[in-house]
């Protein structure tokens, strides 16, 4: 088996409405690909991953789409308190949102060491709920993650019924208020030395 590594950046729209039905087409024909890149056999992407990590590795094709709400402690929930490591993740999250690249695993499901959940072993690793609905929220075609489009276009996810339930989500975060909220907690700590 090998990985599909699709690079191309979300589509630009013109407004925070999205016509989910005919990007869905656009993906399943043209998988938005810019530039053809070889494909990199999961095998060997695995291996150099946790060569690099010293951990185990979980790529994109490893998550499953079966959560319908965030966690309780949800990174991305507005409740949920100031977190060191997603604090130090904030600019690669950034960096793959703007990439079209960005995945986030569900804390609960996440076996690696790196990750401060449960980790429970040989558990179904989930796409965090809250990322997804996040991403929506936001707008500007920032929910137009490869991870997400390709689950989208195999049927794992329901885009639209998610949509739905996110415009009337009021305890996830933007990506915006998220990154926010980090800066000032950053800028408190930061002034009381911590």
């Amino acid at each position: 088996m090998t990985a599909n590594i699709i690079t191309s950046k979300p589509a630009t729209l013109t407004g925070d409405e999205l016509n989910l039905q005919e990007t869905h087409q656009a993906f399943k024909v043209m998988r938005y690909h810019e530039t053809p890149w070889p494909e990199i056999p999961e095998a060997v992407l695995r291996n150099g991953l946790e060569a690099a990590t010293a951990d185990q590795s979980i790529l994109a094709s490893d998550l499953h789409f079966d959560m319908h709400k965030p966690c309780d402690d949800c990174p991305f929930v507005k409740s949920s308190a100031f977190h060191g490591g997603i604090a130090a993740s904030m600019p690669g999250y950034s960096q793959a949102i703007d990439d079209g690249i960005f995945a986030h695993t569900c804390h609960k499901t996440d076996p690696r060491a790196m990750c401060d959940g449960p980790r429970p072993q040989g558990a179904k690793v989930q796409h965090c709920f809250g990322a997804i609905v996040m991403l929506l929220k936001s707008g500007k075609g920032r929910w137009m993650q490869s991870p997400l489009m390709k689950a989208w276009a195999e049927n794992k996810i329901d885009l639209p019924a998610i949509e739905a339930q996110a415009k009337a989500d009021r305890t996830v975060w933007t990506l915006r208020g998220m990154l926010g909220f980090y800066l000032r907690e950053i800028k408190k700590r930061l002034g009381r030395g911590e």
